[in-house]
Formats: C-alpha cells, structure tokens, sequence
C-alpha cells in the first residue's frame, strides 16, 4: 500500500468553485457540478431595451440564467437551490476579470450611445 499524500486528500475535499473563461466573445463557465455552459457575449446593438438599463453584473447574471434555463429540463427553481446558484454566479463573476472588463464595456457602450443619440436628437449639422 502506497503512502498518502494529505495535500492530495485535502485538494480533493474542497468544493470546487465555478471557474469563468472567455474566449473572444464566448463566455464558458465551468460549474462545481462538473457541468458548463456557454454563451456568446452580445454585441450592444443586439441587447433589448430592457438589457441596456442593467449594470454589468445583471446582464451578466440574465446569460447565466438564460443559459442555464435553455439547457434544462426544468422551468423553475426551487428556493433551496436559488442561493446556491446566485452564490456560483457570483464566485463566477469574481473569478474572471476579463469577462468583468468586456460586460463593463457593454454597459460604458450602452452609455455612449444613449447620450450621443440624446446629443444630436433633433441635431441638423449644414
């Protein structure tokens, strides 16, 4: 019998976080459960009008709730799994800065567009 190595052990008794990737413009998560999903980051002209009043986070969640809806059998949540899942996006969320950094870009973009169309609305340039 071989001898065991307690740092082995103790790694595989952590409960594994999501962990949160992006490539190009596609998010992947990796769930504690060993499952994933995936979807592709918008692009601002593609959001709907009540996406653009969201903050990064929100929009963020939104896709992740999405997704995780259309890849499931079931249409509801059960209160008890609720936090649970609000807990992974979360640690998600905090895991990657670069997917932070490209929703945080959406909602700067959404921004700049409502105030340039409020700008010029009505604007003629002769």
């Amino acid at each position: 019998m071989g001898i065991m190595n307690p740092f082995i052990t103790y790694c595989n008794s952590l409960p594994k976080k999501p962990r949160a990737i992006l490539d190009k413009n596609k998010v992947l998560i990796l769930r504690s459960n060993e499952k994933f999903l995936t979807w592709e980051i918008p692009l601002v002209e593609n959001l709907e009008p009540q996406q653009r009043k969201m903050n990064a986070f929100q929009l963020f969640r939104l896709h992740y709730f999405k997704t995780l809806f259309s890849n499931s059998k079931h249409r509801s949540i059960k209160a008890s799994k609720l936090n649970k899942i609000n807990a992974e996006i979360n640690e998600a969320w905090n895991d990657s800065e670069i997917i932070r950094k490209n929703y945080t870009q959406i909602t700067l973009d959404v921004a700049s567009e409502a105030f340039t169309n409020q700008l010029f609305r009505g604007s003629s340039f002769y």
